[in-house]
């Protein structure tokens, strides 16, 4: 990738940093792993410091009207129906 388009493609991104690396010739190989780990070690902090968040119920399944007995086909199953179940 050119080094332009790297460095634009970073600073699309609130917290990126872009550093140009080779892996053939190790330039900065130490300083993005080290500057990866610090961006880590950064990221748990504030989610260690951040109250825990708010248990909200479930949504809970409410059954719809069952199908009068002339409606049910023969062999006394009830058909299925998409609008079996409402979610709310």
């Amino acid at each position: 990738m050119p080094t332009e388009e790297g460095s634009a493609w970073a600073h699309k991104f609130e917290d990126c940093t872009f550093i140009e690396i080779s892996a053939k010739l190790s330039p900065n190989i130490e300083d993005i792993f080290l500057h990866l780990l610090q961006q880590i070690l950064r990221a748990e902090q504030r989610k260690a410091s951040r109250p825990p968040p708010v248990a909200t119920p479930a949504p809970q399944a409410v059954p719809t009207t069952p199908e009068p007995e002339d409606n049910k086909p023969s062999g006394g199953k009830k058909k299925k129906d998409k609008g079996d179940c409402v979610v709310s």
